[in-house]
Order: structure tokens, then sequence, then C-alpha cells
């Protein structure tokens, strides 16, 4: 993420999972989570949030897990 890039707040219909690889990266979700590098925030699906960068930037790892991905991907047979 650019150097102090914001997004404002917004919400999506997964969870988030995030790791900070570099930089500083905010996240705000009812508080304010300061993360550097080797935090993990975690973000449930459909919350209101904000972020956004430090002034070097963040470089970031994001999961994202969708409510209904075990519908669509069920998990293989293991019967013979």
């Amino acid at each position: 993420m650019p150097p102090v890039q914001a997004l404002l707040e917004h919400h999506h219909a997964w969870e988030v999972r995030g790791l900070v690889l570099c930089g500083r990266f905010r996240v705000w979700c009812g508080a304010e989570q300061d993360c550097g590098p080797g935090d993990v925030f975690a973000l449930p699906a459909n919350a209101a949030h904000a972020e956004a960068a430090g002034p070097e930037g963040a470089e970031l790892l994001i999961g994202r897990k969708h409510p209904n991905y075990r519908a669509r991907h069920p998990a293989p047979s293991t019967a013979p």
C-alpha cells in the first residue's frame, strides 16, 4: 500500500486476516490497531472499518474467507 494511502470506512462480505510484512498499517474497526512488521490483524465479515498505510507505506499479505466458500467448494471425498 503506498505511503499514507487511506481507505475510508467500508465493509466486505468476507472475513479478512492480514499480516504486515513491512512498513506500518493502521486499521480502525471499533478500536484502532497500529500494526508493524510481523503483526496480524483480523476483520469479521461485514464489519465497517477504515485503514491507512504509514508514512513509509505498508506491504501486506491478505487472506479472505468468503462466507459461502464451502458451499461452492466442498471438501474432496475420502471414500475409496
